[in-house]
C-alpha cells in the first residue's frame, strides 16, 4: 500500500482550490479530483470542520467511469474513507471526488489517498467553462421538495444542477463560483426586511479571490484567486435573484443594481479578455432580467450576451426554499448549452 498526496502531478483538479501542507482543499461546489487507477483499493483521509452540524457538515460525492457510487459524510474532524474496493479490478478507472457541500459551509480538506495502484491525471478537456453564481448554481436543495424538506448540505448536489449539466452536455472542464444567498449589491433578505443585507461578501468581492471562506480553517490569509490557473472558453454569469429579493422593482434600486452589475461584467472582461460572456436570469424571478439585458446593451461587447432564463414551473417540481427540482436544471442546461454552442460556432 502507498500513501501519498493529491496534486497536479497524480490528479486533474478542476474548481477552485487551495494545496496547503500538502493538504488539497476543494473550495466551491463542483470542485474535484479527477484521476486514472489501476487499483483494487483506495481510501482518503480527509479533515473537515462543522463534523457535528448535520445541517452544514461536509458533503463530498465519489463516481467511478461516471457513474455515482456514494456520497461522504464528513461527519468527523478526521477520518479515512473508502472511496474504491474492488478486489478483481484489473484496468484502469476514472474516479472523481467532487465537492457536493458550497464553499460557505463545511470545509473538505483531502489530506492524503491510501490505494495499491498508480494514480493518473486525466487529460484535459478542449472546452473550458466557468460558472459565477448564487445558490442555484450550487446545486441547493435539490434533492429535497419545497415544504416537505428543510435545507441542510444533505439536499445540495451541482451535479444535479444546471452548471455541470450543461458542462456534461458540451464535454468540457468546469470551475464554479457560487455562493447560496450572494448578489451583486446585497445578499438574500425576506419580505418583511427592507434594507439590503451586507453580512457577509458579495459576489464581486468573492470572485477575487480562491478561497474567502476557507482561510481560516486552512490557517491562511485569502489568496487572491491565479486567474491564469483556468482560462475559460466561456464564462457564464448567473446573478441577480438574491438582489430582486431587495431592489423590488423600485427605480433607485434596480439602477444601483445595474450599475454595480454592469462593473462586475467589466471587470471579468479585464480578467477574461478572449472568453464568451454570458449573463443569465430568470428562472426564481425575471425581476431584473431587463435591467441585465441592457446593461449588455451598454457594453458593445462583441463576445458578450444576455439569455433570459424561463421561470420555473409547478409541474416540473419546486426544491427546497423554491428552489429549481433537477427537472428545471436540466431544461436550463439544454437551452444554455445550445446558446454556448451557438456562440462559439461563430
Amino acid at each position: 500500500m502507498k500513501t501519498e498526496a493529491l496534486n497536479s502531478k497524480n490528479c486533474k483538479i478542476l474548481g477552485r482550490h487551495i494545496i496547503h501542507d500538502d493538504v488539497l482543499y476543494l473550495s466551491f461546489s463542483g470542485s474535484c479530483a479527477d484521476f486514472l487507477f489501476n487499483g483494487t483499493t483506495l481510501t482518503m483521509k480527509i479533515r473537515t470542520d462543522r463534523a457535528d452540524d448535520d445541517i452544514q457538515r461536509g458533503i463530498l460525492g465519489v463516481f467511478v467511469n461516471n457513474e455515482f457510487t456514494k456520497k461522504l459524510v464528513l461527519d468527523k474532524p478526521v477520518a479515512e474513507y473508502e472511496i474504491y474496493n474492488n478486489p478483481s479490478n484489473s484496468e484502469d478507472v476514472l474516479i472523481r471526488v467532487i465537492r457536493f457541500s458550497e464553499n460557505n459551509f463545511g470545509k473538505a480538506g483531502i489530506i492524503s489517498v491510501t490505494s495499491d495502484g498508480e494514480l493518473k491525471p486525466v487529460a484535459e478537456k478542449d472546452l473550458k467553462i466557468e460558472f459565477i453564481g448564487d445558490s442555484i448554481t450550487c446545486g441547493y436543495g435539490v434533492e429535497g421538495v419545497v415544504l416537505k424538506d428543510n435545507f441542510s448540505t444533505a439536499t445540495e448536489n451541482p451535479t444535479k444542477a444546471y452548471a455541470l449539466k450543461t458542462v456534461e452536455i458540451l464535454n468540457a472542464d468546469h470551475s464554479l463560483c457560487s455562493w447560496s444567498g450572494n448578489g451583486i449589491i446585497t445578499n438574500y433578505i425576506p419580505p418583511e426586511k427592507d434594507e439590503s443585507d451586507l453580512g457577509v461578501p458579495l459576489m464581486p468581492t468573492v470572485y477575487r479571490y480562491t478561497d474567502l471562506a476557507g482561510a481560516e480553517f486552512q490557517n491562511i490569509t485569502a489568496p487572491e484567486y491565479d486567474f491564469d490557473s483556468f482560462v475559460p472558453d466561456v464564462v457564464v454569469v448567473n446573478l441577480g435573484t438574491n438582489d430582486q429579493s431587495y431592489t423590488r422593482f423600485k427605480e433607485d434600486r434596480v439602477a444601483n443594481f445595474g450599475k454595480h452589475y454592469g462593473e462586475f461584467i467589466r471587470y471579468i472582461r479585464t480578467k477574461r479578455p478572449n472568453s464568451i460572456i454570458i449573463g443569465c436570469l430568470g428562472v426564481m424571478g425575471q425581476d431584473l432580467c431587463d435591467e441585465e439585458a441592457r446593461q449588455f446593451e451598454l457594453l458593445n461587447d462583441p463576445k458578450a450576451f444576455f439569455l433570459k432564463l424561463d421561470q420555473q414551473l409547478d409541474e416540473d417540481g419546486i426544491a427546497v426554499d423554491w428552489h429549481p427540482s433537477e427537472v428545471t436544471h436540466t431544461k436550463m442546461s439544454k437551452v444554455l448549452s445550445a446558446f454556448i454552442k451557438e456562440k462559439l460556432s461563430k
